[in-house]
């Protein structure tokens, strides 16, 4: 679905629609529409007069949005791979055009490393330095079509058959056009739900007294070497809660409100470090 954010910003903005539209020369009832998602098309015009109001990009104004259920996952470990260090998963996406429905998948090896501890202590009360944060790094790299039999005796023969029977496999160009056209946040989405299972069905140890920042880097090769950033996803993971630092819909204020099972002022120490050691000197201070 193709989605212009012209909400967003004119609510960043705090100007009217009314105002907007004697600045820009747009007529109300076209902004209106595009304000709430009514508009049927867009002229080319009205797209570059509102990026040059807001000074944003059109990829910005604009954005394509892909549901999260046209994403599935398959697991294609086969039984010599040692699935606490590696899994190879597919990802499946539903791709629907003019009404015919078609299923790709792309094949990555997940990769898991676990880098040293450190003990959080600065800026904790003495009764809270149990803390720890480990810092667990997962890189999905891609497997190119012609390349899977490299990997006979980790993978699934009988599911990768029913793959290939049902010409399913993606090529290079397929896989990159896909993943270049993702918001970055659907790639945290999809990231996330691949780590979490793979954490779930191993033996990697996770305790709710200890924090972990959870590193994911796609490798989908010359694409994602020549955009590095692009593929570098952040999360912090505690107390049973897995927040993405890059999906917008998923952000830390969004999962601070909920409940969680642990104290409030322990959650801000974490995640506002240098406010609580303020805080605290202001506190002393008085």
């Amino acid at each position: 679905m193709i989605t212009v954010n012209l909400k967003r910003y004119v609510d960043a903005s705090k100007i009217s629609i009314n105002r907007l539209s004697k600045i820009t020369g747009i007529s109300r009832p076209t902004l209106t529409n595009i304000y709430n998602g009514k508009s049927k098309g867009i002229q080319f015009d009205t797209l570059e007069t509102l990026c040059t109001f807001f000074n944003i990009g059109i990829s910005e104004l604009i954005s394509r949005t892909i549901p999260t259920e046209k994403f599935q996952f398959i697991e294609l470990s086969g039984e010599k791979i040692n699935t606490d260090e590696n899994r190879i998963v597919g990802i499946q996406y539903e791709r629907t055009l003019n009404n015919k429905t078609d299923l790709e998948v792309a094949i990555f090896i997940v990769s898991f490393n676990k880098i040293e501890s450190e003990r959080l202590t600065e800026g904790l009360n003495t009764s809270k330095n149990n803390l720890l944060k480990k810092n667990l790094s997962f890189s999905l790299e891609w497997v190119n079509k012609q390349d899977i039999d490299l990997l006979k005796n980790k993978i699934n023969q009988s599911v990768l058959h029913e793959i290939r029977v049902n010409n399913m496999l993606m090529n290079f160009g397929e896989t990159v056009g896909l993943f270049k056209s993702l918001k970055k946040s659907l790639m945290a989405y999809i990231g996330k739900q691949i780590i979490m299972n793979f954490i779930s069905n191993s033996n990697i140890d996770i305790d709710s007294k200890t924090r972990y920042q959870i590193i994911i880097n796609w490798n989908l090769g010359t694409e994602s070497a020549l955009n590095p950033e692009k593929y570098h996803f952040e999360y912090m993971a505690f107390s049973g809660m897995v927040i993405s630092m890059d999906d917008e819909s998923d952000g830390i204020e969004q999962q601070y409100e909920q409940e969680h099972t642990i104290e409030d002022d322990t959650f801000r120490q974490i995640t506002h470090p240098n406010l609580t050691k303020l805080s605290d000197k202001q506190h002393k201070g008085k």
